[in-house]
């Protein structure tokens, strides 16, 4: 256990270096993969993408294996299903030093099939010297062609003079993020009887920011109010905006893999 509670330390550091310059406040570490289950909802293959350490791998595996799901079905048939796997963990301080914790699960995050178009930054906003954090929500088909999309939350870097002054810019960010992820295209991670399934909703943030990346700079915005999309109103009441859902993310919000073993806030 000291070994291993030595080698999340070392791993993590680089994660520490970055809270320190105000990026991220967390020790954490993304694992990815894909799982598969058979009709009775037990696991019966999973792949890790490669990256892992042995002893941290060794670790997920362990808990994989013990995953229960309700059985996925087509026409009351239960049958075998497959979806990508995205675990946060986090490196909990305990008496012998660090150990993993699950910080959350994802299944179903559709991956980028081709270079995503960035939205046009909106010219008076940059004149104005004035970011955004557009969340959006989007509708896929099973092609992963974006029919659908919805902003949900748009929050400015600074205070407007009004709300009516606040409301314009939020508009301006959001149609400029709306023409954008009209052209996206997504590739399409989960499958049920051997057939591909689109998971019709997902959350993604569109960062608006100037002078740097968003990944190299701490950025604070204001938070607008919140207008959920009409197509997934139980969705999203059931999986609240994640403060740290970073550009390139994903969010499924309506996966048909639904675990029956506890794993958010298990240690490893």
């Amino acid at each position: 256990m000291r070994a291993i509670a030595v080698l999340l330390l070392s791993l993590l550091l680089p994660a520490a270096a970055q809270a320190q310059r105000g990026v991220d406040p967390e020790l954490s570490i993304d694992v990815t993969g894909h799982i598969e289950i058979g009709p009775d909802g037990g696991l019966h293959a999973f792949e890790l993408d490669k990256g892992l350490s042995p002893p941290i791998e060794r670790l997920v595996e362990q808990s994989l294996r013990r995953w229960q799901f309700e059985p996925v079905a087509v026409d009351g048939r239960p049958v075998i299903a497959r979806t990508r796997l995205r675990l946060t963990l986090s490196a909990e301080k305990v008496a012998e030093g660090y150990q993993l914790k699950v910080e959350k699960a994802w299944f179903g995050e559709p991956t980028r099939t081709s270079k995503l178009a960035a939205p046009r930054y909106p010219v008076e906003a940059a004149r104005a010297n004035l970011g955004a954090k557009v969340i959006l929500v989007l509708r896929l088909d099973a092609d992963g062609n974006v029919v659908d999309a919805h902003p949900e939350q748009t929050s400015l870097s600074a205070v407007a003079k009004n709300e009516r002054s606040a409301e314009q810019w939020r508009a301006l960010f959001e149609k400029a993020s709306l023409a954008a992820a009209r052209s996206w295209k997504y590739g399409i991670t989960e499958a049920v009887d051997g057939a591909p399934v689109a998971t019709s909703s997902v959350r993604v943030p569109v960062t608006f920011t100037i002078g740097s990346s968003p990944e190299n700079r701490w950025h604070g915005f204001i938070p607008g109010p919140r207008k959920p999309a009409p197509w997934a109103m139980e969705e999203l009441a059931a999986n609240p905006v994640s403060e740290d859902l970073r550009d390139g993310d994903a969010q499924p919000l309506d996966s048909r893999f639904r675990l029956k073993t506890p794993i958010v806030g298990t240690l490893l």
